[in-house]
């Protein structure tokens, strides 16, 4: 299979197993904040935050790194590459857990102490932590090992069963026995083994446990500076929420704006799947020292980008009342407050992440991690000043801030690195969403000024050809090249 063949299938499969595990998640979510309480709900989103942290910090960047090294090294070698960092992960995994649990059972004390309120919250849940991440931390390398075996059909089959089991065991544990956080957090375990076996199944022979130390050193090593960038983005889109409960001690408010979240979530995951063939494509132009083209392949994906992520923004935020009681229940309409923002956070997040792409594509990764440090510092910084003053809608605006900078930052950088980025072009979706966001406040939100302001935005798209036939035809065209 040639390469085109082979980024168009990796992108239909991942795009596919993306929507799969997307209705899981709607089912999920109806469920478990229909049987538990938001204080439950609220314990739940910080165990996962948790979880989530534990298997970046123990995974040292091989899950960005694993499917570049695998399908980097000769043939003979690639087993020997994705198996040590299977051992590698395991190892770790077990040490970690290790540590969390003599913390839970011997210095409960010093967990509130070092996590304040969130410590408390968690305590009695705590020894879940090592099952999830280290369940988890499996999961995501053997991920990465597949995709750098471009064994993509594989590797969406393994998302898509871990999605399936968990929607019907949560249903199952949750909807039908009523059960709490620790029977949902055991359903999100079982899943999760269940997704690591089959994936293990799927890698190639040698490929599954190899205890080459030096090969897991070395692949480490390359990994470091993705790792410290994987770090630092977790610190600015994800620790917002534990800081919610550090300032304000609303454990609600966290349940609130976890949900509001998850449906910025969603967004990101649709619009990442869209643009999963970027980096090879770009990186290839570059290598080929055609900056024309790859300034073009640059403008037209973040133009597509941001077009479908804010006419989503402003499709959910429309009917973004009926949506929250549907997807969820009307306790958590508290949600409309922030889902607008982090939503738009979302978008121009993508938009900067191409600019990151890009960067890398460059030769330029140590950029976007100073950039990265900077925005994480600032993020912490105003959800700091804002969070005791507006609430949820202060980390929401700290998102925002924060994105924006680094977006800014990041585009100044690869101008500066000789890619033409048309400024006007780059800041006219955010223009046009602007207009239509004061449409909305003009209109005081009612339903009518919404709709209004959803076809203002297409129209000003279309109006100043930000957006077109022929500009998708070329996108489509680069990314067969």
């Amino acid at each position: 299979m040639n390469r085109t063949r082979s980024i168009v299938r990796g992108s239909v499969y991942s795009g596919g197993s993306v929507l799969v595990s997307m209705a899981a998640m709607l089912v999920v979510g109806k469920i478990f904040t229909n049987v538990l309480d938001k204080s439950g709900v609220a314990v739940f989103a910080l165990l996962l935050i948790w979880s989530d942290f534990f298997i970046l910090a123990g995974n040292c960047g091989l899950a960005m790194c694993l499917p570049k090294l695998i399908a980097g090294a000769p043939a003979e070698r690639r087993p020997r590459v994705s198996g040590s960092a299977v051992v590698f992960q395991a190892t770790v995994g077990v040490v970690i857990g290790a540590a969390v649990l003599a913390a839970w059972r011997f210095f409960p004390g010093g967990i509130v102490r070092v996590l304040g309120r969130d410590g408390g919250l968690l305590t009695p849940y705590l020894w879940l932590l090592p099952p999830l991440f280290f369940v988890g931390g499996l999961r995501d390398t053997a991920l990465a090992a597949l995709a750098g075996f471009n064994r993509y059909a594989q590797r969406a089959a393994g998302i898509i069963t871990a999605a399936v089991a968990q929607a019907v065991l949560v249903f199952i544990f949750l909807w039908i026995l009523r059960g709490d956080v620790t029977a949902l957090a055991g359903t999100f375990v079982a899943a999760y083994a269940l997704e690591t076996v089959w994936l293990f199944i799927a890698l190639p022979r040698g490929a599954r446990w190899q205890a080459d130390w030096r090969a897991a050193a070395e692949s480490v090593r390359f990994s470091l500076a993705l790792y410290v960038n994987t770090l630092l983005t977790f610190l600015f889109q994800r620790f917002d929420t534990v800081l919610i409960v550090l300032i304000t001690r609303d454990v609600e408010a966290v349940a609130v704006y976890e949900i509001a979240k998850r449906l910025a979530t969603m967004l990101s995951r649709v619009l990442g799947a869209m643009l999963v063939p970027y980096l090879p494509n770009v990186s290839d132009l570059i290598a080929r020292e055609d900056a024309d083209g790859a300034a073009r392949l640059l403008r037209v994906a973040g133009a597509a980008a941001t077009f479908f992520g804010y006419l989503g923004v402003l499709a959910a935020v429309t009917i973004q009342e009926p949506l929250i009681v549907a997807l969820f229940n009307a306790d958590y309409l508290g949600a409309t407050m922030v889902l607008g923002l982090l939503m738009i956070v979302t978008c121009i997040a993508v938009q900067t992440g191409l600019m990151g792409q890009t960067l890398i594509a460059l030769g330029r990764p140590g950029i976007v991690t100073l950039v990265n440090i900077a925005t994480a510092g600032l993020s912490v910084g105003a959800n700091l000043l804002l969070l005791p003053r507006l609430g949820i809608q202060g980390a929401a605006v700290a998102a925002l801030i924060a994105g924006a900078i680094s977006n800014a930052a990041q585009t100044f950088f690869v101008r500066r690195a000789g890619l033409r980025v048309s400024i006007p072009r780059h800041l006219a979706p955010h223009l046009f969403m602007a207009i239509a966001v004061g449409i909305m406040l003009l209109g005081g939100g009612a339903f009518l000024w919404r709709v209004i302001a959803a076809a203002a935005f297409v129209a000003l798209c279309f109006a100043f050809r930000l957006i077109a036939p022929d500009q998708l035809r070329v996108t489509l065209a680069a990314w067969k090249k």
